[in-house]
């Protein structure tokens, strides 16, 4: 790398067309400005250039023009990845160690693969660009990391187990009076307890996919694809408040059920 490096991990950041032109207009006045400072003569290693991809539909272009670019972004069924560099042959050349370099990754395939990248062996012009291309960032955060979190994940955990063990504890009630066996109220909530677990195990894993797939940390938003994943939020959303609004009463009614055959 060059002399001075500011990166982060891009993170939770939802982009519309209009963000998109925004990032466009950004990097092309860098260009510009770099390309407008030079001193002459001017050295073509030092000129800085833009690039642009677009990935989509499992195919990739490099464009030139703003327009391309977002006719592109509309017309996708599914944008994978979109990338903008502006670059200097001198940085290009040495592998970035020497000249200006800036690239932003944004990545739906891998989300941890997205990162915004600015080296220079300039101070001032590294953190300046990275700034303002950071604040861009931070203007178009989302909050889904809070329904992919650690936080949601637990809570999801507790009430899964808590329900397993009560309905084990209720499904054992059930099976004892059935069983000829000694202990038969330990073998049927051991039975209905591995049971439920493994169930849940599996159920742990296809809600997570479905969270991730629903409140991406990653996502281009466009009006004309909207309706499916919205109806899947919808869902979520529902099922969620389902839960909690009918966890406690319906666990409390089974506990009151136990409680009173044992007395």
């Amino acid at each position: 790398m060059a002399r001075f490096l500011r990166d982060e991990l891009i993170a939770n950041v939802s982009l519309t067309e209009s963000d998109i032109s925004e990032f466009f207009t950004q990097f092309s006045r860098i260009e510009q400005a770099h390309n407008a400072s030079l001193q002459q003569p001017v050295q073509i290693e030092q000129i800085a250039d833009t690039t642009y991809i677009i990935r989509f539909d499992g195919k990739g272009y490099r464009v030139d023009e703003r327009e391309d670019l977002l006719r592109h972004f509309r017309e996708a069924k599914k944008i994978e990845r979109i990338v903008l560099v502006v670059e200097t042959p001198e940085s290009l050349h040495s592998n970035r160690s020497r000249g200006r370099a800036i690239e932003m990754r944004i990545d739906t395939e891998q989300p941890s693969n997205c990162y915004l990248t600015v080296t220079a062996d300039d101070q001032e012009w590294t953190a300046a660009n990275f700034t303002t291309l950071h604040e861009l960032l931070e203007k178009n955060k989302n909050r889904h990391h809070w329904l992919r979190g650690g936080i949601t994940h637990f809570t999801l955990q507790l009430i899964a187990v808590t329900a397993c063990l009560l309905l084990s504890v209720w499904a054992a009630g059930k099976l004892a009076p059935r069983l000829s066996i000694e202990s038969p109220f330990v073998f049927g909530f051991i039975f209905a307890f591995l049971i439920l677990s493994n169930l849940w195990t599996f159920l742990a894993s296809l809600i997570k996919k479905k969270l991730e797939g629903a409140f991406p940390s990653i996502k281009f938003v466009r009006p004309s694809h909207k309706g499916p994943q919205w109806i899947l939020q919808g869902l979520i959303w529902l099922v969620l408040g389902a839960l909690l609004s009918q966890f406690g009463g319906f666990f409390l009614d089974i506990l009151a059920t136990l409680v009173n055959k044992s007395a």
